[in-house]
């Protein structure tokens, strides 16, 4: 995903290519087994953190502090646990998780377009 166009994008060996609108939830550090939302990651365009920051306000008028809470020890199935509540919160089709040595990057996604590439 480039944080541009905010867009997932996947190409198949057959070119058809899978496009779909994206945000992002979060990521997980598996070498220091951390947690960290997207909402509290400077490095992340404003514009892909408006699901998270629905979750964040869900977050404090529920008074649920796992969802203010910008960055917490955690494990793989937590991780996974908040991106299907974000996708839940914000009717997202589905999620993905990348990877990047040992941090994965957690996304929820929109639509899904088919063309031929």
């Amino acid at each position: 995903m480039h944080q541009d166009g905010g867009l997932l994008r996947f190409t198949c060996a057959d070119g058809m290519i899978a496009e779909a609108p994206a945000q992002a939830v979060g990521s997980y550090n598996e070498k220091g087994r951390t947690r960290m939302w997207a909402w509290g990651n400077p490095s992340i365009n404003d514009a892909l953190k408006r699901d998270v920051q629905r979750v964040r306000q869900y977050g404090e008028e529920h008074q649920i502090g796992r969802l203010t809470t910008p960055e917490r020890q955690a494990d793989m199935e937590w991780a996974w646990s908040m991106t299907v509540l974000t996708a839940k919160l914000c009717d997202a089709q589905g999620a993905y998780c990348g990877s990047a040595g040992p941090m994965k990057v957690f996304l929820t996604f929109g639509d899904v377009k088919l063309s031929k590439g």
